[in-house]
């Protein structure tokens, strides 16, 4: 679906996510559904990614060397996403999609 289709659907009231009130005339959006072992929201989707990348690293790479060389890192940036305490941004995970056949499939998996 495109993302303009996604947000007319949501402005629409088909969201898996909802507005609800807090009693402080300030919305919040709270999920209302998760999928697999990925939260609904964006913020446990953050807390839940750095261990699904350490897995999905330590299945394609030898050692935090190897991840370094591969993603053009130093070694601590490697060291820290193969022990799941730091996260990622896009663009490695991006690299990894391009280059690693099933990787999208299995970052997703539990999706």
């Amino acid at each position: 679906m495109p993302v303009w289709a996604g947000l007319a659907l949501r402005a629409q009231g088909g969201s898996s996510v909802t507005p609800s009130s807090n009693g402080d005339d300030h919305g919040t959006v709270a999920p209302v559904a998760s999928h697999g072992d990925f939260p609904a929201n964006l913020h446990g989707l953050r807390r839940c990614f750095p261990g699904r990348w350490a897995s999905f690293l330590h299945a394609h790479f030898l050692n935090a060397a190897h991840v370094a060389a591969f993603f053009d890192v130093d070694d601590r940036t490697a060291r820290a996403w193969l022990s799941g305490k730091h996260g990622v941004n896009s663009a490695p995970v991006i690299l990894a999609m391009q280059r690693i056949p099933g990787a999208v499939a299995e970052l997703l998996e539990a999706a």
